[in-house]
């Protein structure tokens, strides 16, 4: 167990971070934004509020159901979407809401940079995130938006991650 413990389980910082780099470790579970908000459940745990976090997703299956882009993409904010949905009954909830839910939830918070060169950026801006082709244009982005001295913290797999 311990070396277990020595190669799989790091802490998470005492102080949020200012940008978190996170992927879904890669394909079926990156193909499209539906399945990378799980990654960013665990970004969400270590970045500051009003932070950055900067996904890495293939996205070659787009938003992953229309139902949920249109959750997002007919909302004018995040927050708008959250109040809206907090008045459905439970016996009759929209497509999609619980993930629309989830997402809006960590945009109500943090700025989302989703990294792919295999979706129209349209796409991820219509949802209200912010598209980059590469990994360096979204850091450079980042640094720009939290400072030159911005603490970052990296989870190659978000989804590999268990909160204690």
């Amino acid at each position: 167990m311990r070396r277990v413990r020595i190669s799989y389980f790091a802490s998470v910082p005492k102080v949020p971070c200012d940008i978190t780099v996170v992927s879904n470790g890669g394909y079926p579970l990156d193909q499209n934004i539906y399945q990378a908000v799980k990654g960013l459940t665990s970004a969400e745990a270590t970045n500051k509020v009003g932070g950055v976090i900067i996904m890495l997703a293939g996205l070659a299956d787009g938003t992953g159901g229309k139902g949920f882009y249109n959750n997002m993409a007919q909302s004018k904010t995040p927050k708008e979407y959250l109040d809206r949905v907090s008045h459905v009954d439970r016996r009759h909830t929209v497509a999609d809401q619980w993930e629309s839910q989830v997402l809006a939830r960590i945009l109500n918070q943090h700025r989302v940079i989703m990294v792919s060169d295999l979706i129209q950026p349209e796409i991820v801006t219509d949802m209200h995130m912010e598209h980059a082709k590469t990994f360096d244009e979204a850091l450079r982005r980042a640094y720009d938006i939290q400072g030159g001295t911005a603490k970052v913290s990296v989870t190659p797999d978000g989804l590999a991650v268990i909160g204690c």
